[in-house]
């Protein structure tokens, strides 16, 4: 069943459970060029986690800290990954659901979401970028990495990649690893934010058909010009106040995140997106016409 099959046991304990995934496919996908990616994925983020000896602390902390300022940037940039993963999880396993299904095979439905959100080739385009912007190599950063490998903040951004993308993979939305939260990022303002960004979508649908001058359009149609209008707003949403929502809103999402897992806040979610559909049928019905 779906939840047995993408639960924490003892099958998945490797990072993202990547390494069983590719040895199980060993005879077709491991053959393409995603594999090729995919294998320097798991082995370079494998070895975060491994077990090193435990060294004294560099006298010259300047060192820890340029490893610490790539690792983080890697896990802030790899958490949008991790979001666009979990976005298409969950509406892919929603509709599963509604029909009644299950996923029976759990390193299929990892390969798949994979392969579509291009995690792999993503990732090492990330790490390249990221190295090249510090100067580093993947070596120099790997040989960085073991010195300090007994150093807890080093060991939790790698277990915090993996665990982005565990729940990202079970259309659970992923929380930025070592996040500091604003004390003003609190449910009620994570909620009030919510909204303001449901507004903030409609607003700029709005704007787009006045522009354009659409006065009807399909149904397809204003979900794509809705879906636009999303990533815009987003855009100029997580740009508003980037000390209280993080880069890229990665704080705000974190937070929404975090507090998603109390049922009462997402129940508060919930109706808030409930009374944001209803505000968009008012909006933009008189726009479609059927059929």
């Amino acid at each position: 069943m779906f939840s047995a099959q993408l639960g924490r046991d003892a099958q998945t304990t490797s990072f993202l459970g990547l390494r069983q995934w590719l040895s199980n496919r060993s005879s077709g996908w491991i053959a393409t060029a995603t594999t090729i990616l995919a294998a320097s994925f798991v082995l370079w983020l494998s070895s975060l986690r491994a077990a090193t000896p435990s060294l004294p602390l560099a006298a010259d902390s300047a060192e820890l800290e340029d490893l610490l300022a790539v690792l983080r940037e890697l896990n802030l940039r790899f958490f949008h990954v991790a979001r666009d993963v979990a976005s298409l999880a969950k509406t892919v396993l929603e509709k599963i659901k509604a029909n009644g299904a299950s996923i029976e095979d759990g390193d299929a439905w990892r390969q798949q979401l994979a392969e579509k959100c291009r995690v792999f080739e993503r990732f090492e385009e990330i790490q390249e970028e990221v190295f090249g912007r510090h100067g580093r190599t993947k070596e120099d950063v790997e040989e960085t990495r073991r010195k300090f490998n007994h150093v807890e903040e080093v060991q939790a951004y790698a277990e915090g990649i993996r665990d982005m993308m565990d729940n990202a993979f079970c259309g659970q939305p992923p929380t930025l690893p070592r996040a500091r939260l604003p004390s003003e990022l609190t449910e009620d303002k994570v909620l009030e934010l919510h909204r303001a960004f449901q507004d903030l979508v409609i607003e700029r649908a709005r704007r787009w058909l006045t522009d354009t001058g659409i006065t009807r359009c399909s149904v397809d149609d204003l979900g794509q010009i809705l879906a636009k209008s999303a990533q815009d707003a987003e855009k100029q949403f997580f740009a508003t106040d980037p000390a209280l929502l993080g880069e890229g809103g990665a704080l705000y999402l974190t937070a929404k995140a975090s507090y998603g897992s109390s049922p009462q806040f997402a129940a508060k979610l919930a109706d808030a997106d409930s009374a944001h559909k209803k505000e968009v049928f008012q909006a933009f019905s008189a726009f479609v016409y059927l059929g």
